[in-house]
């Protein structure tokens, strides 16, 4: 009961009876990735790790973060990246420093359909996850946005079992 008033803070969802199985399956991901190491690939101008100051260690890995970065000090004299350990890389570059270093979770959102060879990202994935990390997998399926190379990618990615919405965490409906 204790932790769950600790970390209740952290819930702004609704509140209504229909949103608890969300609420369950958002507290256990904020007790797990708390007090650990979590990965952010693709994570763009803004991403979803970048406001969670209460994780204890944020990594983010975007070739474009630099240029994210610089125009945030540029526009607003401040960035969003301060205090988190960030890569200016491609997701399919390997980074020694992180194999078997992420202990909480990797997200990757809408950034494998972007990547030249995602079953490369895949294999770094697989390779910094520690035991006990969650994975958060999503692709928006959108190739007339991305062109022709890209729907082969997608249909690898099927191939491969890597389909819409792979989640290290189980279904909302199945925690009730």
């Amino acid at each position: 009961m204790e932790k769950e008033r600790s970390l209740a803070g952290l819930w702004n969802g609704p509140t209504t009876p229909g949103f608890k199985a969300m609420k369950l399956l958002w507290l256990t991901f904020v007790a797990h990735v708390r007090p650990r190491r979590c990965l952010e690939i693709g994570c763009g101008s803004f991403g979803y790790l970048a406001p969670c100051y209460w994780i204890k260690q944020r990594t983010l890995i975007d070739p474009l973060i630099d240029e994210y970065r610089m125009l945030q000090l540029e526009s607003c004299g401040a960035t969003i990246y301060s205090g988190i350990e960030t890569f200016a890389e491609q997701a399919e570059n390997r980074i020694d420093s992180l194999v078997g270093a992420i202990d909480g979770a990797i997200i990757c959102r809408n950034a494998i359909d972007h990547c030249e060879d995602p079953l490369s990202v895949l294999a770094n994935i697989s390779a910094y996850a520690a035991p006990g990390c969650y994975f958060f997998l999503d692709r928006h399926l959108a190739p007339r946005w991305h062109g022709r190379r890209t729907s082969q990618h997608h249909q690898e990615l099927n191939l491969h079992g890597y389909g819409h919405r792979r989640s290290g965490l189980p279904n909302p409906q199945e925690i009730r």
